[in-house]
């Protein structure tokens, strides 16, 4: 049905095989996921490889690519659309073979049939042409939430789902200190808990993944949530092991949640914190084109 929508509006899609292939939680073998990725990339008829889904599993292709890579020298270069766990292939293609990256909805999704025209079209003006000048965000403003800047700040926008970009902390594949300097990280995610946000922004800092960042933009956190954590209100006995529980500590939304998980980072380093850009998992979907610059106005506006 997303292909259906790509040809209504014009494109020419070849489904590669492998996107119906399977091999335990994953669309088919690392080798098999990998090759269709290289095959789309060395193919001259191809001018964008767009994800049909994310997921899990990008990680485990980076060694097949770099391998690839070192074998058949860089392919040219070409789109790569998509979000979530694309993230890691976003940051791959972008600095190993000077790609363009569009982190957006993808075919698979029903949410790409459905998502607001005005999301449909600038991802497809962008997907057409990735330097487009495209009206993004609608009337969004961010909140700012520590260190607002007195004047307008420009600067390349890149990062994608935090787990994910997270998971590349330690690796060969690392955002490197030059990757980062200078520019905006932008963050979203989805079905995970503060505390793992919390975790997953603590190791990065700690790797110096937020070192010289020109500011943090946080996306939508979907579906994730704070602890319900409970105590006994009495002493469990043999007659009655589970008795009744209360709150252990008070419970907190995604924007305080954000908010104070943020608020030491930005202390430390500086840099502007802003909240709730609409590119999410949803009910959001605006497209955002990673890599190209974009300006944080003093009013919380993100602008292409």
């Amino acid at each position: 049905m997303g292909v259906d929508v790509l040809r209504e509006h014009g494109f020419a899609v070849t489904a590669h095989e492998q996107a119906l292939a399977q091999q335990f939680i994953f669309a088919g073998t690392d080798e098999q996921r990998a090759g269709a990725l290289w095959d789309l990339a060395t193919d001259d008829s191809i001018d964008i490889a767009w994800c049909a889904r994310g997921g899990y599993g990008c990680t485990h292709l980076l060694a097949l690519l770099d391998r690839l890579t070192a074998e058949h020298s860089p392919p040219p270069k070409k789109l790569l659309v998509g979000y979530s766990d694309v993230t890691v292939l976003h940051h791959y293609v972008r600095t190993r073979w000077s790609w363009d990256t569009l982190h957006a909805n993808m075919p698979a999704s029903a949410s790409f049939c459905t998502m607001s025209t005005e999301q449909r079209d600038a991802t497809l003006a962008l997907a057409r042409d990735f330097n487009a000048n495209v009206e993004l965000f609608g009337d969004a403003k961010l909140e700012l939430f520590a260190n607002p800047p007195s004047k307008p700040v420009e600067a390349e926008v890149v990062g994608g789902n935090l787990a994910t970009w997270n998971y590349l902390t330690g690796t060969p594949w690392a955002p490197t200190p030059e990757q980062i300097a200078g520019k905006f990280l932008f963050f979203e995610d989805i079905g995970e808990g503060f505390y793992k946000m919390d975790a997953y922004l603590t190791q990065l800092d700690q790797a110096g993944g937020l070192d010289g960042i020109a500011g943090l933009i946080l996306g939508g956190f979907h579906d994730c949530t704070d602890e319900q954590s409970t105590r006994y209100a009495s002493r469990p006995t043999p007659e009655q092991p589970e008795p009744e529980t209360l709150p252990l500590r008070p419970t907190f939304d995604e924007r305080e949640s954000m908010a104070r998980i943020t608020a030491p980072l930005a202390e430390k380093h500086g840099f502007p914190v802003a909240w709730k850009l609409p590119v999410t998992h949803g009910p959001d979907y605006w497209p955002l084109p990673l890599g190209r610059r974009f300006g944080l106005g003093v009013d919380g506006t993100l602008t292409l």
